[in-house]
C-alpha cells in the first residue's frame, strides 16, 4: 500500500512489541509508526522502538490518547528523541482534569514537567471527586467515566473499582 498509494502510512497503535514492529519497517510498511506506550511495555521499549526505526527511516509519532501516565511517559520519551517529533494527543473537555491544564497544549506545544517519576501528580481532590460508586450496565463491556476503570457485572450492581483506566 505505501509504495503504490500516493498517501504516507502511519499505523501501530495496536502493534504489541519491538519484534512486530521491525517486521513492519522491514518490508517497508510504514512512514510513521505510531507505538502506544502503554500497549507496547513502557518507556524502556518505547526508547527500542524509536531506536529502531532510526535505523529503518520511519519517523515515530507516539499514539497517545492519554490524560495522565500515559502521556507524560510518552512526553519523557519523545523528549530524548534525536529528531524532534510529533505526538498525538487525544482532544476532549472534561469538567475537571487531573493534571489542571499543565497536559494542554499552548502553540502546538507540550512542556515535559521535570518533577520526580514523570514530572507531576494528578491533583488529589479532582482524583477523589471521580471516585466512588457507579451503576453498571449488563452489557459485559467496560466503560470510563471520569477517569476511573469500572467492570461491567452481569448482577447490575454497583461496583468500586480504584483502578485507572488506560485513557488516564
Amino acid at each position: 500500500l505505501r509504495r503504490e498509494g500516493p498517501l504516507p502510512v502511519a499505523a501501530g497503535e495496536n502493534v504489541a512489541n519491538l519484534m512486530e514492529f521491525k517486521q513492519l519497517f522491514e518490508i517497508g510498511a510504514l512512514n510513521y509508526a505510531q507505538p502506544s506506550i502503554t500497549k507496547i511495555g513502557g518507556i524502556s521499549e518505547m526508547r527500542k522502538i524509536f531506536a529502531l526505526a532510526e535505523t529503518y527511516n520511519v519517523q515515530v509519532v507516539p499514539h497517545s490518547p492519554y490524560f495522565g501516565p500515559g502521556l507524560l511517559a510518552s512526553m519523557h520519551v519523545c523528549a530524548t528523541a534525536i529528531q524532534s517529533t510529533w505526538i498525538e494527543r487525544y482532544f476532549a473537555e472534561f469538567t475537571a482534569m487531573p493534571f489542571g491544564d499543565y497536559l494542554t497544549p499552548k502553540n502546538g506545544e507540550l512542556v515535559v514537567p521535570q518533577g520526580p517519576g514523570l514530572g507531576l501528580d494528578p491533583d488529589p481532590e479532582v482524583m477523589t471527586e471521580r471516585s466512588g460508586n457507579v451503576s453498571v450496565s449488563r452489557a459485559g463491556l467496560y466503560s470510563c467515566r471520569g477517569h476511573q476503570y469500572y467492570i461491567t457485572s452481569p448482577q447490575s450492581e454497583p461496583v468500586t473499582v480504584w483502578e485507572t483506566c488506560e485513557y488516564c
